[in-house]
């Protein structure tokens, strides 16, 4: 017998994605990854009962004979053992390898099957839970007794038990939960805090009061196997139900000691605020989305663009200007940005702006784009936050809008520990930020949330979105300032591409300066396949801009624009690698076989080649490539490292 983790290392990727389609795990493309997956799930004992049930009695069976006689066995063997056909047995054990329960190993007389180390532990203690089964009238003690001391100081720990290692005693830590366990108002609070999914599942438990046999809820349509298995998983770290025996099926059992906790409908209520966090533009996120972009545009394809998870990235976007400005949350918004950019696919694989979806994104009116900003950032969760986001957004959408409650009474939940209060902070931060909620301060200085009139929208609440007429303010050295009358994607785009970002009392606001109608051209030229002339460029934007003014702008405006986009001619630099042949025949050859190879050339004199656009990443293949054609590269020449063939 073997340890799991070695055994799971040896397999092929195929048999892991195998396995991890069994388990309905996501999908992913590395083998260390699925390992990872597959091992904390596998030594865990309530997935293995559960991965055993749905293959079938005969599973139990097997993994049972497999783990008391601790050795490996021939097919023909186990059927032997078994007292059933080998034409029944081969199908579960089939099934059994392809969700890496058991593990087979090449032998003189064929294959071989085991369990690995861990799992037969595991399984032997499954099988004396199903010898001893639990009742409905089981207490605490008998509950606790089920648990490791690691999985009882983890509970006890969970419920909020100060555990230190080594020190907390078993006996310690059973008193505290036994103590716990019973409080009617704790379990209330956590029933609160369960995903829609759980919270009825154990509703079910506790209308019917007996155990529910798992195979009835793998033959209902609405559940899929990883959904049951992640749902068990979430009321099980809770100690809220346990595994026993009915009909020789495994089922879950509620004990009847918390079957008496009703979670009461609750609402909550409005309160006073002392201070108010809120931010003065319902749209600011949405700027900053088309800002973040507006950077990744600029960069085109360099590194630290957005669509890269990098902290060197993110480093370089917390000090990119942005319409919010909190600072103590600056490197938690960018990362939300980038998140969400992603999600909906508007920064491609590579970190460059995807054009087209980029494009249809633009043409969207503001709360057309809030209401996508809403859904993509649910995906941006995972399974289990987002089914608390919901939870959380159902019971925003019955309060007052524009009236402020208690984050807390909306939450439904007293934190256990530091890790359930991190998570709903983070939920209202990131709410605020979609544009659902603004935040405040109580008097008592914990946090207040009210919903806005944009978020009413949102959130479905109102047929029609709120009024909004946010201007756009732009100014110049030597013009007057002008006010733009409604701002929209397609102009905060054009903007944040013509001017910096000037924070003003009431709208946005942006500085065009000679450096930055520079910085707008050379942009423009990377971007188009047929570059225009600046003093083109420059009336395009110009009959854009009188558009949104409404009227033709000031004469001094209409100059100082020309004239900046006449003097921004750009001249693009490239990279290039400078090679010297010794003669011009060599450097003729050497031409041939890398323009063959697709790589832009030009002769420079009568022995030199450049090689433009040459990146550094490139150099082995380029190294490769000349040599095959008999060139020995001398990367140590010339004071400024070009390289010359020998």
């Amino acid at each position: 017998m073997r340890p799991l983790l070695v055994v799971l290392h040896e397999r092929a990727l195929q048999s892991l994605t195998a396995a991890a389609r069994f388990w309905d795990l996501p999908s992913t493309s590395g083998a260390s990854d699925l390992v990872g997956s597959l091992y904390p799930l596998l030594t865990d004992p309530w997935q293995l009962a559960l991965g055993l049930e749905r293959i079938g009695p005969l599973a139990w069976k097997t993994v049972a004979l497999l783990a008391r006689l601790r050795t490996a066995l021939r097919p023909t063997d186990l059927a032997r053992e078994l007292g059933a056909d080998e034409s029944v047995v081969l199908p579960i054990l089939r099934k059994l390898y392809s969700a890496a329960i058991v593990a087979s190993q090449s032998t003189e007389d064929g294959p071989t099957l085991y369990l690995p180390t861990e799992l037969a532990r595991l399984a032997t203690r499954l099988q004396q839970e199903r010898d001893d089964p639990l009742s409905v009238e089981a207490g605490i003690s008998e509950l606790l007794d089920r648990l490791t001391d690691h999985e009882l100081l983890e509970l006890a720990e969970r419920y909020g038990m100060r555990v230190l290692p080594t020190v907390t005693t078993r006996e310690e830590a059973v008193a505290y939960l036994t103590t716990r366990l019973a409080d009617p108002a704790l379990q209330r609070d956590i029933r609160t805090s369960l995903s829609p999914r759980a919270q009825q599942l154990l509703d079910r438990l506790s209308s019917d009061q007996r155990p529910l046999p798992v195979p009835v809820l793998l033959a209902e349509p609405h559940w899929s196997f990883g959904e049951l298995r992640r749902t068990i998983a979430e009321l099980a770290r809770w100690g809220l139900v346990w595994r026993t025996e009915e009909s020789g099926r495994l089922s879950l059992l509620l004990p009847s000691l918390l079957t008496s906790v009703r979670v009461g409908p609750t609402h909550p209520q409005p309160i006073d605020l002392a201070e108010s966090m809120t931010h003065w533009l319902p749209i600011v996120t949405l700027l900053d989305l088309l800002s973040l972009l507006a950077r990744v545009h600029r960069e085109s394809g360099a590194a630290g663009s957005a669509g890269s998870s990098t902290k060197d990235d993110s480093a370089r976007a917390a000090t990119h200007r942005w319409f919010r400005h909190e600072p103590s949350e600056q490197a938690l918004y960018v990362e939300f940005l980038q998140r969400i950019v992603r999600v909906l696919g508007l920064v491609g694989s590579e970190g460059t702006v995807d054009r087209a979806r980029h494009a249809s994104w633009l043409r969207l009116s503001f709360p057309e784009q809030g209401r996508r900003l809403l859904r993509a950032w649910r995906f941006t969760l995972d399974p289990g936050q987002r089914a608390e986001a919901d939870r959380i957004l159902r019971t925003l959408r019955s309060l007052a809008i524009d009236t402020w409650y208690e984050w807390a009474a909306i939450v439904g939940h007293r934190p256990l520990s530091g890790k359930p209060e991190y998570r709903h902070e983070r939920l209202a931060r990131e709410l605020d930020w979609v544009g659902v909620l603004a935040r405040g301060q109580t008097t008592a200085g914990t946090l207040a949330v009210r919903v806005t009139p944009w978020g009413a929208w949102l959130l479905g609440l109102r047929t029609d979105p709120p009024a909004h007429s946010v201007t756009a303010n732009l100014s110049a050295k030597g013009c007057p300032p002008i006010e733009l009358a409604t701002l929209t994607p397609e102009l905060a785009w054009l903007l944040l591409r013509l001017g910096d970002l000037r924070q003003t009392e009431r709208e946005p606001g942006w500085q065009v300066t000679p450096q930055s109608v520079a910085r707008y051209v050379v942009a423009a030229v990377r971007g188009e396949s047929a570059p225009r002339a600046p003093e083109e460029l420059g009336l395009v934007v110009l009959r854009t801009l009188e558009a949104a003014y409404g009227r033709p702008l000031p004469s001094v405006w209409r100059d100082t624009l020309l004239t900046w986009f006449a003097q921004s001619r750009p001249a693009l630099a490239r990279a290039a690698l400078h090679l010297r042949f010794s003669s011009s025949e060599d450097r003729e050859r050497a031409r041939a076989a890398l323009e063959a190879a697709r790589w832009h050339v030009a002769p420079l004199g009568q022995f030199d080649l450049l090689v433009i656009d040459f990146e550094a990443r490139h150099r082995a293949r380029l190294v490769s490539l000349l040599r095959r054609a008999g060139f020995v590269l001398d990367w140590s020449t010339g004071a400024n490292e070009h390289s010359t063939p020998r």
